[in-house]
């Protein structure tokens, strides 16, 4: 069994500059949508701001895990590093991946929570996920600690077939941990937007925010089938199933920021001048269109009109359906408050 073999579990699928490359990409992306999360929440409260705090966490665990996914693939055909420091390399970023994948997820049940938190099934519901996705996670990074700790070890080729193994069937639960987790939060929201008494453009418009979600399971389905084809013994795609937890952890970091992004963009963007120049530059080719179809020339004009309606709370975008609701909150903006008034039935 060579070094390579034992450790990144067969031979090299893919180049690691090309899966440096992408995992470089995909981290700046993100950075870029974490950026902009920040910028549009800077005026919250400090209290406001424990999902953005973990998007960072996220952030920096994901740059960690890219650089000790790098590392190892380097010295992994280095006939000159030891196994053992080898070893000691990836059971270290083992632990480091195990907290991105999970602060990665983190913040989009946090945000369904600050949301529909009013909603006792789905708070219990993102709190439960919280929970038991950390529980499963750490369980399975201790289990692979347990069998790859070289420490005090004698580093033999029962060692290795032991930590191997271990390391399989650890990231195997942890992939369809994922898969499942990532299918919760896509699923989450989708009964009480069903029931938003929305008009059936913007309903789908707000479905879209929160669906976006459907890439990061494909991500997680696509690693998990690396990881099952691995405990079943093949030696394909090892560098590819590391690609594909990136792509898992980044895409989950963009989508919790997502709402954010769209938050800023009614407050901040389509309200500048700079845009009111723009849209007014294009509103004369459009004026015979809107005509047609019986749209006013100022309702054409209006840049903000598929924010129109949309209450802004906790710099969040939070539609109401009743102009009382948002009059009857407790007085500290919480949007759960707002939030009950969608609608008068129980979901």
């Amino acid at each position: 069994m060579s070094t390579s073999d034992s450790v990144l579990g067969g031979p090299r699928d893919i180049s690691n500059k090309s899966f440096l490359v992408a995992s470089v990409v995909l981290t700046i992306i993100a950075s870029l949508f974490v950026a902009i999360r920040l910028a549009a929440n800077w005026k919250l409260p400090l209290s406001k701001h424990i999902d953005d705090c973990l998007s960072l966490i996220a952030l920096a665990f994901v740059a960690g895990t890219v650089a000790g996914y790098d590392e190892i693939n380097r010295k992994a055909t280095d006939p000159t590093i030891p196994l053992q420091s080898l070893i000691q390399l990836s059971h270290a970023t083992n632990w480091v991946g195990v907290i991105a994948m999970w602060s990665s997820k983190a913040p989009i049940l946090i945000l369904y929570i600050t949301l529909f938190g009013i909603r006792k099934w789905l708070r219990t519901a993102s709190y439960a996920t919280l929970l038991v996705t950390g529980v499963i996670f750490l369980t399975m990074a201790s289990y692979t600690t347990a069998n790859c700790d070289p420490r005090g070890q004698l580093v033999d080729l029962s060692f290795i077939l032991s930590c191997s193994n271990a390391s399989k069937r650890s990231g195997f639960t942890l992939g369809i941990t994922s898969v499942i987790a990532d299918g919760t939060i896509f699923v989450l929201p989708l009964p009480i937007i069903a029931r938003l008494k929305l008009p059936t453009r913007k309903k789908m418009g707000l479905g879209i925010v929160f669906l976006t979600g459907v890439v990061t399971i494909a991500a997680s389905t696509v690693s998990a089938n690396f990881k099952w084809k691995s405990l079943q013994g093949s030696s394909d795609g090892a560098i590819g199933a590391m690609l594909c937890t990136i792509i898992e952890c980044t895409t989950a970091i963009m989508v919790g920021c997502v709402p954010a992004m769209y938050s800023l963009w009614c407050q901040s963007i389509i309200i500048s001048s700079v845009y009111s120049r723009l849209a007014s530059a294009f509103s004369q080719r459009s004026m015979g269109i809107s005509e047609t179809s019986g749209v006013s020339r100022n309702e054409s004009r209006q840049p903000g009109v598929l924010c129109d309606g949309l209450v802004h709370t906790n710099n969040y975008p939070v539609q109401v359906s009743k102009p009382w609701a948002v009059e009857h909150s407790d007085g500290a903006g919480e949007p759960g408050v707002a939030l009950a008034n969608w609608d008068q039935g129980s979901y």
